[in-house]
C-alpha cells in the first residue's frame, strides 16, 4: 500500500517534472485535477505502486540469483 506522503513526494519529484517536459506550456495539474479521465493522484499512486512492485521483484530476483547453486548432473 502506498502512503499519501509517498504519493505527494512522487508527484512533486517525478510525475510533475516529467509532465512539464512532455507538455511544455500546459497548465500545471494538481493532485486533485483530472488528466486523461483520472484524478492525477490516482495516476501517480498507480505509477508509484507499479514502481515499488518492479523494485521488489528486482530485489527478490537478485537475492535468488545470489543464493542459487547449480548442480551439473550429467556432464557431457
Amino acid at each position: 500500500m502506498v502512503k499519501q506522503k509517498e504519493v505527494e513526494d512522487y508527484y512533486r519529484d517525478v510525475w510533475l517534472p516529467r509532465f512539464r517536459r512532455q507538455q511544455p506550456g500546459s497548465l500545471v495539474l494538481g493532485l486533485e485535477d483530472v488528466y486523461k479521465g483520472q484524478k492525477v493522484s490516482k495516476i501517480v499512486e498507480t505509477e508509484l505502486t507499479e514502481s515499488k512492485i518492479e523494485s521488489d521483484t528486482d530485489n527478490f530476483l537478485d537475492s535468488v540469483r545470489e543464493s542459487a547453486e547449480i548442480t551439473i548432473l550429467n556432464p557431457v
